[in-house]
């Protein structure tokens, strides 16, 4: 999973570099028309001109596949990271499962039949701390908002909210502590994709140099190059309604 986020900062990192590459050979390309002779002052403005419109659309390319290489990166992470997640937990045999059970009910009894609600916490608290299985773990978070009714309705003012929060963080470690390696690592890549998907290829600073190479089209493209062709369909009718 590491290996397609890591390629995405690559193709981020480098995008400088990349269109430091692009620019040159913008430069290289224009130099050559300026000291062509056998060209005008006019056939060289007019040659600069249609140079700069093919030079646009080779750089729209670029950042096309660029982002198709981001995206298809992202979605292979996402996709390995998203299997990990959601793979059901490794159950234990039966016996233990059905003699936890037991040990859930005989708490909730616990719980419902102690008058003092401290008590009844503390209980639950103990209970939740010597789980060591992430299944049985779970079994108990999907049945925590029974548990702790007869609680938190038995306390009032300060304890009641100073009690909420500490079984809010009961309710944490049962998903959280109980968590594998792998699954953190899972996480992290989900949530490095997703706010990769957010991401500008270029920075505002190359951003500012295609503004000067070839215009307010391409700068306000390089990073949505797909809305490249709306843009300019745009653009030129606005010329157009100016000629008008």
């Amino acid at each position: 999973m590491k290996e397609h986020i890591q390629k995405v900062y690559d193709i981020i990192q480098g995008s400088t570099g990349t269109y430091r590459v692009f620019q040159q050979q913008l430069r290289d390309e224009i130099q050559k028309i300026e000291r062509d002779p056998k060209f005008s002052e006019h056939g060289r403005e007019y040659l600069i001109k249609e140079l700069k419109k093919d030079k646009e659309q080779e750089l729209i390319d670029l950042a096309k596949m660029m982002k198709k290489g981001i995206r298809e990166e992202l979605a292979s992470a996402k996709m390995k990271a998203e299997k990990i997640i959601n793979a059901p937990m490794k159950k234990p045999n039966d016996a233990t499962i059905e003699r936890f059970r037991k040990q859930l009910g005989e708490l909730k009894t616990t719980i419902a039949l102690t008058p003092n609600p401290a008590r009844a916490k503390q209980a639950l608290m103990e209970f939740t701390g010597g789980i060591e299985d992430p299944y049985l773990a779970e079994m108990v978070r999907e049945d925590f908002g029974n548990l702790i009714v007869p609680i938190v309705s038995g306390m009032g003012g300060q304890e009641r909210g100073r009690s909420q929060l500490e079984l809010q963080e009961v309710f944490r470690k049962l998903k959280d502590d109980y968590k594998s390696e792998e699954y953190r690592e899972a996480e992290e890549i989900l949530q490095s994709a997703e706010a990769l998907e957010k991401s500008d290829v270029f920075n505002s600073l190359v951003v500012q140099v295609v503004q000067t190479d070839l215009g307010s089209l391409a700068a306000l493209s390089i990073n949505d190059p797909d809305n490249y062709d709306e843009k300019k369909a745009y653009q030129e009718s606005l010329e157009k309604a100016k000629q008008a």
